[in-house]
């Protein structure tokens, strides 16, 4: 079952939410499962979705201690980075010098 929830996470925030509203009833071996499938499916795709990324740092700020590990954070951080240097990287997020006119050239 946690799987199945684990899945819907990547069609919208409604199904992410759903996924959230369970990590804190779950125990520690089903949390692990939710989480690491999460996890698993952030860094598989192709372009950074923020609901599960919100949905991520939802269920690490809710977790028992217990449930956490410190690679937990890591991994998140790490697929993040990779995300965030693709996308910097990628030509349609190089930033175009246009000429527009100077404010002191327009107040003369």
């Amino acid at each position: 079952m946690v799987g199945e929830f684990a899945k819907a996470a990547t069609d919208g925030s409604a199904e992410v939410h759903d996924v959230v509203l369970l990590g804190p009833v779950l125990d520690e071996e089903h949390y692990r499962t939710l989480l690491m499938r999460t996890i698993t499916t952030f860094d598989q795709l192709v372009i950074l979705n923020v609901d599960l990324l919100q949905g991520l740092a939802q269920m690490v700020q809710c977790a028992s201690p217990s449930y956490l590990v410190s690679d937990d954070v890591v991994n998140i951080l790490v697929i993040l980075r990779i995300c965030l240097q693709e996308l910097t990287n990628s030509p349609q997020c190089t930033p175009t010098i246009s000429h527009t006119p100077s404010l002191e050239s327009s107040m003369s």
